[in-house]
């Protein structure tokens, strides 16, 4: 007898398997798919969107926490399925999957930010020449300034270390969304560093936001539904989740 039900069970294992085959759900797709945010914004609005993406695809998700530079990075190598939030460049484009349509379009939505307490601030003078700016690896905001005086870009790897620095004088200027650093600088009572009103965005390219997904994701079977699933974004639900976050 005890032959006889594990025959049975194999079996019913086995029509199980078939069963989600037909339904076109592979046994690669049955699991949880990888994804990653910052570990500054855990409880962030990529994290909703994700979140949205994994109650719409009836998929489970896997947060990881890692700075931008290496999110990228692990979706090219395979080891994300999926990220959201990012901008298209040709250079990603071989290494990843960007779903149509984006979810956002519009203006570049960052700051260039300045310690207002320093006399020798950055503008658009000779007295800027010479003047570090630091941006987080794998960012493309910088992209969308044109500069006028010489200038270093050095690469940090979160918003604190790029606030602390600074504060510090270390560097002159960083780049990052207003949305998100002006949150943290309130946290930390650091209302004298703010965006500059002189400099600012105005190239305008490559300002949309994407999903994006590993050439060897599981969910690389639903591209059609991401597909969906974004232009829903797109058409009112990006902007009920980023409201909600931010109200």
């Amino acid at each position: 007898m005890a032959f006889k039900k594990m025959k049975l069970t194999s079996q019913k294992k086995v029509q199980s398997l078939l069963f989600f085959c037909f339904l076109g759900i592979s046994t690669a797709s049955a699991g949880p798919f990888e994804t990653a945010v910052s570990p500054e914004h855990q409880k962030g609005v990529h994290v909703k969107i994700i979140k949205y993406i994994s109650r719409e695809l009836a998929i489970d998700v896997t947060f990881h926490y890692a700075p931008l530079g290496r999110r990228v990075h692990m979706l090219g190598s395979g080891q994300l399925d999926l990220l959201v939030g990012l901008r298209k460049t040709p250079q990603r484009e071989k290494s990843f999957i960007f779903i149509e349509p984006a979810y956002t379009t519009g203006k570049p939505a960052s700051g260039f930010y300045i310690n207002t307490k320093t006399k020798n601030s950055v503008d658009e003078n000779a007295t800027s020449a010479g003047k570090t700016i630091a941006i987080t690896t794998g960012a493309a905001y910088i992209e969308d300034y044109k500069l006028a005086f010489p200038y270093t870009v050095i690469k940090v790897v979160s918003l604190v270390q790029a606030i602390k620095m600074l504060k510090k004088g270390r560097i002159d200027a960083f780049i990052y969304g207003k949305k998100a650093a002006n949150i943290e600088l309130n946290k930390m009572n650091l209302n004298y560093i703010k965006p500059s009103l002189t400099i600012t965005p105005i190239m305008h390219k490559n300002n949309s936001s994407y999903i994006a997904i590993s050439k060897s994701s599981k969910l690389i079977n639903h591209i059609n539904q991401l597909s969906q699933i974004s232009s829903n974004l797109r058409n009112g639900k990006y902007k009920e989740l980023h409201d909600s976050h931010y109200q």
